[in-house]
């Protein structure tokens, strides 16, 4: 709150952080930022020109959210450090009553993340990333894949490989006996 609060709305940090107090009237030409009563022009001014963006108490929640967003977009989709990033933003608007900000969020992972079952409730449980596994994660993914391609094929590759050796052999054999024929 120190780095990016407000002194008056959004924030009111001045009041440590609270909710307005009564004598703050909205400001006629922009409803959107408060004032205390007897504001100049200029304060009134300079409040608008430094307000947050977005304009909303815990706007830093959505910066972060944006910035954690971004993030992911950078991680391999099925690694545990994707998920855990997702699960934190979601955790973020939930906090910020944001909540279909925090479902879109879970859709996103369950459409394209990896199940990390440590993350249930998605938004409440949140582990911290581990951006290290992160970089292993595409190869980590094609082993995998190949175990279980080759293991779903096991029986019919090893009824392949006698199959070719005899066709190997069978084929050489017709090309020795055509050979033999044709000096005789």
């Amino acid at each position: 709150m120190d780095l990016t609060g407000t002194e008056e709305w959004p924030d009111f940090h001045e009041s440590g952080c609270l909710f307005a107090s009564p004598d703050y009237t909205w400001d006629s030409d922009d409803p959107s930022i408060k004032l205390p009563q007897g504001a100049t022009p200029q304060e009134a001014e300079r409040v608008r020109q430094s307000a947050p963006d977005p304009d909303k108490r815990f706007h830093y929640r959505y910066v972060a959210f944006r910035l954690m967003t971004r993030a992911a977009d950078s991680l391999p989709a099925k690694s545990q450090a994707y998920a855990a990033i997702l699960c934190q933003s979601a955790r973020l608007m939930f906090r910020t009553h944001e909540d279909n900000t925090a479902d879109e969020t879970w859709r996103r992972y369950i459409h394209s993340g990896a199940y990390i079952p440590t993350l249930h409730p998605f938004g409440r449980n949140c582990p911290d990333p581990d951006f290290a596994g992160a970089h292993h994660t595409p190869a980590r993914l094609f082993h995998i894949s190949l175990h279980n391609g080759i293991h779903r094929w096991k029986y019919a590759l090893l009824a392949a490989g006698p199959f070719a050796g005899a066709m190997f052999l069978l084929q050489r054999w017709a090309a020795h006996t055509k050979s033999r024929r044709t000096i005789i």
